[in-house]
């Protein structure tokens, strides 16, 4: 994931370094994540499914029909709308908002 993702800042290690806790990143997944780090993930994960964009069935024959790149979620996550310029979302997506 690159630094320029909408979703860098959902990088497990960056808990790890803001704690100040040494970790091997290629062994991240080999570790047990502390709970205030799940209940982070929790609340990520409550409030993405929580997003208007999931109850719009409309989108499910246009947006989210077939299968989609990287790239053209990325630009969805980041701006709100598709490569084609059609809104999806009110606003872009703000990890700080999602797990606070």
């Amino acid at each position: 994931m690159t630094m320029d993702s909408p979703l860098a800042g959902l990088h497990q290690s960056n808990y790890f370094v803001m704690q100040g806790t040494p970790f091997d990143e290629n062994r991240l997944f080999q570790y047990r994540f502390p709970e205030p780090l799940w209940d982070r993930i929790k609340r990520l994960v409550e409030n993405l499914s929580g997003l208007p964009l999931w109850v719009n069935t409309s989108l499910s024959s246009t947006v989210f029909g077939g299968k989609q790149t990287y790239d053209y979620w990325r630009t969805i996550f980041a701006s709100g709308r598709t490569p084609s310029n059609q809104i999806v979302m009110a606003e872009p997506i703000h990890l700080m908002k999602l797990i606070a």
